[in-house]
């Protein structure tokens, strides 16, 4: 078995677009992802920013079955990171609506 020359989780210079990142597994990989050295823009609801607000990460509010949102957010976020080199899609379904 050949050995690793580089840590695959070093994420240094990196700029992370996480779509629905504030709760739960998404707030994990928003924090790992900063430990890292990563830059990282966070997606998500209005409501879910203002309860889980993340320290070191760009917050950019979406209605996410708004796809003008969606975009819109997305080209703002990659706007402030210049660029983006990865995006993880952490959107999931909730049994009761937060608002």
């Amino acid at each position: 078995m050949s050995e690793l020359k580089t840590n695959p989780l070093a994420q240094t210079g990196q700029r992370l677009l996480l779509v629905g990142g504030c709760g739960g597994i998404g707030r994990a990989v928003a924090q790992a992802a900063v430990h890292a050295g990563a830059q990282v823009a966070v997606l998500d609801l209005p409501a879910s920013i203002e309860r889980h607000p993340l320290p070191g990460v760009h917050l950019f509010p979406i209605d996410a079955k708004d796809a003008a949102s969606v975009d819109q957010a997305v080209a703002q976020a990659a706007a402030k990171l210049g660029g983006v080199d990865g995006c993880v899609n952490l959107v999931g379904y909730m049994s009761a609506p937060l608002a």
